[in-house]
């Protein structure tokens, strides 16, 4: 006589087991598909929102093309103008910074 008692017979009972367990395993490889696809889904949204959004702002009209050039045409006559001005300044104070003395010798006599 057994130890204890059993309601169902010991091969319905595995078979029940198994049956179980391969329902779970279906389940969870299932959730699993699902889970991926929508991650998939997702991400391919998301990257392709941020190109999308990043290739329409960095794109710049023509207008905006030939504004940049003039402002750096102008900026590079400005650095060039402000150069030669500093050159002009450094040669004036070259030839008035030359010392110049107002006291003639002649033959040991000074004359101002």
């Amino acid at each position: 006589m057994p130890k204890y008692a059993t309601l169902v017979e010991p091969n319905m009972q595995n078979s029940m087991r198994n049956l179980l367990q391969n329902c779970h395993e279906w389940k969870t490889q299932y959730y699993n598909r699902i889970i991926n696809v929508s991650l998939l889904f997702m991400f391919i949204l998301i990257t392709s929102t941020t190109l999308y959004y990043c290739k329409t702002t960095k794109q710049t009209t023509a207008k905006e093309k030939t504004r940049n050039e003039q402002y750096k045409k102008e900026h590079t006559l400005r650095t060039l103008q402000n150069l030669q001005s500093i050159n002009q300044k450094v040669q004036s104070e070259r030839i008035s910074s030359v010392p110049f003395d107002t006291t003639f010798n002649l033959d040991n006599k000074i004359f101002m």
